[in-house]
């Protein structure tokens, strides 16, 4: 027997799926909300959700496999893709060109995001993820695919050698790319959040990258009782790296030093 509440598409989710494939004939499963039982009486309940944040609400009392966990710097723009409907059946648009954003953090994994544009939508058609593969395996995944890919991405890493190398491997197979500036983390973030408000994401062919986006969050200081601004190390930075690659390309940041100073209403003396 196995009981508990969500926290995103971990081990439960994983279960619940599972015990609900119509294969699976030994098990059953049952989901209980707290309105669908009498546990907790009305005026308790009203009391809670007026004191948490409603994230923490429908995950814990509404059983909300959905909700991007606490401290999750994508939080509310997954959230509110969620409830706009832009999560779910994405179709390719045939005569669009597709955009690949490229992450490839170490030799045992591998992010690659499939884009769209389309109108004033940016749409998350397809992505691989694979694990102790090579660039090689990686080739082959993208050779499957039912497109082209007119554009690659990667960021310039210059700190990381294996990424470097892995890059060049790649290259060696006849792939081209932009390269384009590493923002430092924080920056990164804030540069992919603004383009999450017009994107929508294919469910069925990126599961994993949309709960990667739910579930990135920052580092918790039990100190100092807050957020700090780095991520905690797991599995998702390898998406949210490709995420915030094509961010970057998508819509480049450029200082001021490099804009040329414009006077309006100035007219030179004669």
């Amino acid at each position: 027997m196995f009981c508990g509440t969500p926290q995103g598409a971990g081990f439960y989710y994983k279960l619940w799926k599972h015990v609900n494939d119509p294969a699976a004939t030994a098990w059953s499963s049952y989901l209980y909300t707290v309105l669908d039982t009498d546990v907790i009486d009305q005026d308790e309940q009203d009391d809670l959700k007026a004191t948490m944040p409603e994230h923490h609400w429908r995950q814990e009392f509404l059983c909300d496999w959905r909700v991007a966990r606490r401290g999750a710097f994508f939080g509310p723009e997954l959230n509110a893709m969620d409830s706009d409907g832009r999560i779910g059946k994405v179709p390719l648009v045939q005569g669009l060109p597709v955009v690949a954003s490229w992450f490839l953090p170490k030799t045992d994994s591998s992010v690659i995001l499939f884009w769209q544009e389309v109108g004033d939508e940016l749409h998350l058609v397809d992505s691989i993820w694979k694990q102790q593969t090579s660039i090689q395996a990686l080739a082959a995944e993208i050779a499957k695919k039912p497109f082209k890919v007119s554009i690659n991405y990667a960021s310039m890493n210059n700190q990381m050698d294996h990424y470097a190398s892995r890059l060049s491997q790649a290259r060696g197979l006849g792939y081209r790319f932009k390269l384009v500036k590493e923002l430092p983390p924080i920056e990164a973030v804030y540069a992919a959040k603004p383009m999450l408000g017009r994107t929508r994401i294919d469910e069925a062919k990126n599961e994993d990258a949309a709960e990667a986006f739910r579930q990135h969050h920052a580092v918790y200081d039990d100190l100092k009782q807050c957020y700090e601004e780095h991520a905690f190390e797991d599995w998702t930075q390898d998406f949210t790296g490709a995420l915030t690659t094509f961010a970057t390309a998508h819509n480049p940041r450029r200082s001021n030093w490099d804009v040329p100073l414009v006077y309006p209403n100035r007219r030179r003396a004669a």
